[in-house]
């Protein structure tokens, strides 16, 4: 999603920056720099406090250690899942498993 973004000449990827308010179309970070866009996606991964917390309450959702085993195949395809950087890099290995 980063590469085809940053296609359009009207995306910047800001990492270690962390959102601190947003106002509409703008978002404030944590060093008070304004941000302004068409679109703003706040992807926190599994941060559920600060700003997430502000912007859509106490959500029914914890924040687990990844555990991973072998099993007979489900026989049925997975729905949906919430990963973040510490699971991604696993998703290659998972493919042949019936993981899309």
């Amino acid at each position: 999603m980063r590469e085809h973004m940053a296609a359009t000449g009207r995306y910047a990827f800001l990492p270690r920056t962390e959102a601190r308010a947003v106002d509409g179309q703008t978002v404030v970070d944590d060093r008070g720099h304004r941000h302004d866009g068409d679109l703003v996606l706040v992807c926190a991964g599994a941060a559920h406090g600060g700003l997430v917390r502000e912007l859509a309450g106490d959500l029914p959702v914890r924040r687990v250690r990844l555990q991973m085993m072998q099993t007979e195949p489900l026989g049925e395809r997975l729905t949906t899942a919430i990963a973040d950087g510490d699971q991604l890099p696993l998703l290659p290995r998972l493919r042949g498993a019936g993981v899309a």
